[in-house]
């Protein structure tokens, strides 16, 4: 009798289960990586450099993701049911047939299933559909021959050359051009899986800059109470470096200063009711006089004033081209003529109690 020819073995098994327990800690292992990174970078925020870190944290969650994504699923994932497969079918009941089998390159694909093989036998009028591991298919020799098959579920699991069984094909590299076209077979599969994961990919991405957008945003932004804020209605300004500026002045208990365009206003519409200042063109400051905090002190040259009250101290003197934080604002418009602009407090401020408005309008003006 024949030896039978196992295709599966315990000791394979267990060795591709410690493997995958590797693949999983690795993967997990990187996975945390990644966050401790992000968590790391979020830590280092400050104002001057939010708007960059915030570009690195988003980058490493969506590279690191992908790559952590990618060895799960092409790795980790299928090795977990090439593991169950082979479990199945050393755990199976065996069914015995004989005949002369086929191996062909076409992949069958079944769901949260090991890739396999299509494979056929046939044994005179009679033809039975039959599978294949794509890892064991060399195990079985060049086909078609003859020979005697046990299958579990219709899966080969072990066979034995029958009588006239044994011979080599006509054609000596018949077995090495089937290899070829298993192994492209395998390739295409592959690209295939990889592009119908593609989607993924993308979604992982959008949450990726939703996460640490929303994080960066409290780690960035705190309570009114906490900040000061600084609108300005001026054609450019670099609210970063500007805000920066300005917190060297902040007094004790506050956090922050934010400095920001009125283009902000665009996305948060009820964001001019919880700011602190404003700096305003001339041909905007009656519109906002309701609005404007009437200042304490006597209206001098280039204080703007109505009915006789300050309500304005001008940052910006058109005639002469001269402003304050000229560094970090733009005054100058590109489709109008200049004008005067001012620094003005909001009425309903919360930081007209303990003065941190008027300190900050006053470093404002201080700055070149």
């Amino acid at each position: 009798m024949d030896t039978v020819r196992e295709l599966y073995s315990r000791e394979t098994l267990e060795r591709l289960a410690r493997k995958n327990r590797i693949r999983t800690a690795v993967t997990a292992a990187l996975a945390c990586a990644v966050l401790v990174v992000c968590v790391v970078l979020c830590a280092g925020i400050r104002t001057l450099n939010a708007e960059e870190m915030h570009k690195r944290i988003v980058a490493v969650s969506a590279l690191g993701g992908w790559i952590v994504l990618a060895l799960w699923l092409n790795a980790a994932l299928a090795g977990r049911r090439e593991e169950e497969h082979q479990r199945h079918m050393l755990d199976g009941e065996r069914e015995c047939d004989e005949g002369v089998v086929t191996v062909t390159e076409q992949l069958l694909r079944i769901p949260k299933s090991a890739p396999l093989l299509r494979a056929e036998l046939r044994d005179g009028e009679r033809i039975r559909r039959l599978s294949v591991s794509p890892k064991k298919a060399a195990l079985l020799g060049p086909t078609p021959r003859r020979m005697r098959i046990w299958t579990v579920f219709g899966s080969i699991v072990a066979w034995a050359p029958c009588s006239g069984g044994d011979e080599p094909l006509p054609n000596p590299s018949a077995g090495a051009e089937l290899g070829k076209r298993i192994r492209h077979a395998l390739i295409r599969d592959r690209i295939r899986r990889g592009l119908s994961r593609m989607p993924v990919y993308i979604l992982w991405l959008l949450f990726s800059v939703v996460l640490w957008s929303w994080i960066v945003g409290l780690r960035t932004d705190t309570a009114s109470e906490k900040k000061v804020t600084l609108y300005l209605d001026v054609p450019a300004v670099e609210d970063a470096a500007l805000s920066a500026a300005l917190e060297e002045a902040l007094p004790a208990g506050l956090k922050m200063v934010k400095a920001r365009s009125f283009s902000y206003v665009l996305f948060q519409q009820d964001a001019l009711r919880y700011t602190d200042l404003y700096v305003l063109p001339a041909s905007e400051m009656a519109g906002f006089a309701g609005d404007l905090l009437a200042l304490d002190v006597p209206a001098a040259d280039g204080a703007w004033t109505l009915d006789g009250t300050v309500y304005g101290l001008r940052c910006y003197h058109a005639a002469s081209g001269v402003g304050a934080a000229a560094s970090y604002v733009r005054y100058l418009p590109a489709d109008k003529a200049p004008e005067d602009y001012y620094i003005c407090i909001y009425k309903d401020s919360p930081h007209i109690g303990d003065g941190a408005a008027m300190r900050i309008a006053m470093r404002f003006l201080e700055l070149e």
